[in-house]
């Protein structure tokens, strides 16, 4: 465990914990403290490998939590919302570009590990395209693609094959029986 106090931990999950509670985050002091944590050369060493831990664990139960309860719709969007909001959070305090990276990987493998992925791919992409919501396709498609896992990308491309075969059959079913009353 990271923490050795009773403090509450200075990590991703307290900034988002705070933030969508909507109390109030002094950034200033957040910047001085990893300012202070860098010129003491414990940024990297002792400082980061918490936040990365905290964090996993806190977007791994956001993660469950509302993969159930959202629509795939919503469920991307918050998983886009989160990027940006942990891209912002580098930028306001964290000033480590290292940071910067290992947070959005933390969002993408514990928003996106493979089940959730799986799961927004096999359900969650004939509800979009049945729904006609491209945007959401391509949100869907950019964020397989950010994962660099070849297997999703091919479960992407298989899913929307099985979609577009289910399509055509059932315009078959419909034109057939019409061309045949027209002869």
């Amino acid at each position: 465990m990271c923490r050795q106090t009773n403090a509450p931990p200075l990590d991703a999950s307290v900034s988002m914990e705070v933030s969508d509670s909507n109390q109030l985050l002094d950034y200033d002091v957040m910047k001085s403290v990893c300012r202070m944590l860098q010129c003491l050369r414990m940024y990297e060493s002792h400082f980061e490998p918490c936040l990365n831990q905290d964090s996993t664990r806190f977007f791994a139960a956001e993660g469950e939590s509302l993969l159930d309860t959202l629509t795939t719709s919503q469920y991307l969007c918050h998983v886009e919302y989160r990027m940006n909001q942990v891209n912002q959070m580098v930028n306001r305090y964290l000033l480590v570009e290292s940071s910067r990276y290992s947070l959005i990987k933390v969002v993408e493998s514990t928003l996106l590990s493979p089940h959730h992925t799986l799961q927004l791919i096999q359900e969650g992409l004939p509800k979009l395209l049945s729904a006609h919501l491209v945007v959401d396709v391509c949100r869907l498609y950019d964020m397989v693609v950010s994962l660099n896992q070849s297997s999703m990308l091919d479960l992407l491309q298989s899913e929307w094959s099985n979609y577009i075969r289910l399509v055509c059959c059932m315009v078959d079913m419909v034109w057939i029986p019409l061309c045949i009353g027209w002869d």
